[in-house]
């Protein structure tokens, strides 16, 4: 058995005054890692970038603290960690991590399916073999579904030291026999006439419409008026528009233009007088999809333009444009994500002793998460 990895761990000394790290990361535009484990069993994480570069970094340090090394990944101006390596106390912890893109929301790796057991052990067996790592941090992972209890039951064959460093929920939507009764249980009734009062006042000032990316219409309109009305916003201001980048605006049209010619592109809108004051981009997997972005028009902010999007999309998502499931790839505490969509779905994150010293971190992990709180919470 054999497995192919494209890996690369370095290691700093705590005995130098510098260290220095060279990345070179090819291709330009797609990192896939393959873990080839047999004929028919593969192991395989793929992230997209579009930069070739190499990245050389020089650490100072005294001789004997803290060394830190990351393997970088530079994909539309965002460094993410892929592989880190440290020294703590003199005992080098080589940490090995899923690379994760700066647009992607869910990190679960690609098993073949009816194969994940032997995929799973091959890969943790090699892991405490010959990776050279002490740790796996497995972040972004699902709470639930088939990767998640694939996991729990090698784990349960196998026992190994692991810890579930995190554990949080985001906003899900899920369809209800009507949307009627979707909106009573989601928005206080007061609300929902609020928000139907700004609808009436907006069409008073003109023709106001929603609309819905069709598959005989271009995409690209509609993927350069979504960047543009980004732009305008405060994410353009805090230059995190997608547009704010050449690299990320050519990801993001890169992206969008594919799924569109897959048939997995849902962007919607709602225009008044012909001006997009409110636009969605989600991307269909399956039964179910992603939210990935919206923009919304801040000269009619009072009117919460994207608000009375989701609310019109979650009439539609009950009728002809229906979804099994809606994920919307927000942060915990998202105040609109959490107000509108009833469900939720389960994330987590897990560290796992590769050997060595790894496991007596991985002990220590709750008692050092329980310090952190106690001395969060101290006045």
């Amino acid at each position: 058995m054999k497995l192919v990895r494209r890996i690369v761990i370095a290691f700093g000394s705590i005995a130098a005054l510098t260290n220095t790290s060279a990345t070179a990361e090819t291709p330009a535009w797609l990192l896939k890692m393959d873990w080839n484990i047999t004929d028919n069993h593969l192991l395989e994480l793929t992230a997209f970038s579009d930069q070739q570069d190499t990245d050389t970094d020089v650490y100072r340090n005294a001789a004997g603290s803290l060394t830190v090394k990351v393997l970088r990944a530079t994909t539309a101006g965002t460094e993410e960690g892929l592989i880190r390596a440290l020294d703590l106390k003199g005992l080098p912890l080589g940490e090995l991590r899923l690379w994760r893109h700066a647009q992607c929301y869910l990190c679960t790796p690609l098993l073949r399916s009816g194969f994940e057991s032997e995929a799973l052990e091959a890969f943790l067996g090699w892991l405490a073999r010959d990776s050279g790592a002490s740790l796996l941090r497995l972040h972004y992972l699902p709470g639930e579904g088939p990767f998640h209890c694939a996991l729990l039951r090698h784990f349960e064959r196998h026992p190994r030291l692991m810890h579930f460093t995190e554990r949080y929920t985001r906003a899900l939507f899920r369809p209800r026999r009507s949307a009627e009764g979707y909106l009573r249980a989601a928005v206080p009734g007061r609300k929902l006439k609020e928000f139907r009062r700004l609808a009436r006042r907006l069409a008073d000032q003109g023709q106001l419409e929603y609309r819905q990316f069709g598959r005989g219409e271009p995409a690209a309109d509609w993927i350069l008026a979504f960047l543009a009305l980004e732009e305008r916003g405060w994410k353009g201001r805090a230059g995190t528009a997608l547009a704010s980048t050449p690299a990320s605006r050519a990801w993001f049209e890169r992206i969008a233009l594919e799924a569109a010619r897959r048939g997995r592109l849902l962007m919607h809108g709602l225009y008044l007088n012909g001006r997009a004051l409110a636009l969605s981009c989600k991307i269909r997997a399956g039964d179910g999809a992603y939210a990935f972005k919206i923009a919304y028009d801040e000269d009619y902010e009072q009117f919460s333009p994207g608000l009375l999007l989701e609310l019109e999309q979650i009439v539609r998502m009950h009728g002809a444009a229906r979804i099994g499931w809606l994920d919307s790839c927000a942060v915990p505490e998202h105040f609109m994500a959490n107000r509108l969509w009833l469900d939720r779905r389960a994330l987590e994150t897990v560290t796992l002793a590769a050997g060595g010293a790894g496991a007596l971190l991985v002990l220590l992990l709750p008692i050092l998460r329980w310090v952190r709180r106690g001395l969060a919470r101290a006045p």
